[in-house]
């Protein structure tokens, strides 16, 4: 396009073509960043750094809005497994048996994108360029909803080691099949998708393969290690209490390891006293080699200083203060004003006194 409009000499567009790998689509769509769009990306996760993180903040404190942004995806994903379990399954849209299975996989949440690809495949046509190996996928030139920029996406199939590909690359941003392959699937009577293309992120809650969680962890992750055990013993209760047998097993076993970890502790008491003298040595060797990160510089404020941003005080908060102190303007005494002066009262009874005289 720049050779085309002869734009080289303009070095706006030299700099936005040397860093074309940053912004353009087509660079990064094998990454993972499932069902963000560039806009959207740019209005949501973008803009609550922006609102809750400013310039001067922390390094910690960036961490700290990246954990609760990366906490929040966490909770819509388990609100997605619980709107499953306890609403009623999506209706089927087709006869297709690769619907059905994702039906029976996917969360409900995850079926209707998914439905939606299915949709689109049906305006679709497939040409076969290699036979079984190579296909053109396009939009068939009768369908009344015309694109604005017709598009041809080519997708290669491997039938003997299950594998499709398309140059979309929708299941590696999304993890989840595109409608191109779909419409070869379906032009192809595959009428099962490989268990490799549904991802454990998808499925439904009691389909995950939960992995092993790190056991070694540092001393001082405290935190982590709590939040780790109390996921495991959540999930171990919540197998325990489904039957009598089950919770009484669970129960004595729970006695059993509470007297192990006591054991535990008595036992290393006096192992920690004779590895305390030689500890000290190595620890006083290490910390040499510790590297201590600190909090950037605060940069200066724009606009006013500090100093002008303090709020002007009214005349009444500023006697409760203390700060200053006023005078009566009739008696010049201190303590009131002249609506509560016991001067002008006393003024006020001799003069009634002395008419009444």
């Amino acid at each position: 396009m720049i050779q085309k409009h002869e734009i080289q000499h303009i070095k706006y567009f030299q700099d936005i073509y040397n860093t074309k790998e940053t912004w353009a689509p087509v660079w990064f769509k094998q990454e993972f960043y499932p069902f963000i769009n560039t806009t959207s990306r740019s209005e949501g996760t973008n803009a609550r750094y922006k609102r809750n993180v400013g310039p001067q903040y922390s390094i910690t404190s960036y961490l700290k809005e990246y954990e609760r942004i990366q906490e929040t995806i966490y909770d819509n994903e388990r609100q997605a497994d619980h709107e499953t379990n306890i609403k009623k399954k999506s209706k089927l849209w087709s006869n297709y048996c690769i619907e059905q299975q994702a039906q029976e996989a996917y969360n409900l949440k995850i079926f209707k994108k998914f439905q939606w690809q299915l949709r689109c495949a049906t305006k679709l046509q497939a040409d076969e360029l290699e036979k079984g190996k190579l296909y053109k996928v396009y939009t068939t030139p009768d369908h009344p909803f015309k694109e604005f920029r017709s598009r041809t996406y080519i997708v290669a199939v491997d039938q003997q080691n299950q594998d499709f590909s398309c140059i979309c690359a929708k299941f590696q941003k999304d993890g989840m099949l595109c409608c191109h392959i779909l419409k070869v699937m379906v032009k192809n009577d595959i009428s099962k998708i490989p268990e490799k293309y549904i991802i454990d992120r998808w499925r439904k809650k009691e389909q995950k393969m939960f992995c092993n969680r790190p056991i070694n962890l540092p001393i001082e992750a405290t935190a982590l290690k709590y939040n780790n055990l109390s996921l495991m013993a959540a999930e171990m209760n919540s197998e325990g209490s489904k039957t009598e047998e089950r919770y009484s097993y669970l129960s004595k076993e729970i006695d059993r390891i509470i007297k192990e970890l006591k054991n535990m502790d008595s036992e290393k008491q006096p192992e920690t006293k004779e590895q305390s003298n030689g500890s000290t040595n190595i620890n006083n060797s290490q910390t040499n080699s510790i590297i201590i990160l600190k909090d950037p510089d605060i940069a200066a404020t724009k606009g006013r200083p500090s100093k002008s941003n303090k709020r002007k005080k009214p005349i009444a908060e500023q006697m409760r203060s203390g700060k200053k102190k006023y005078n009566c303007q009739k008696c010049n005494g201190s303590g009131h004003n002249t609506a509560t002066c016991t001067a002008t009262t006393q003024a006020k009874g001799k003069a009634g006194a002395a008419t009444a005289k």
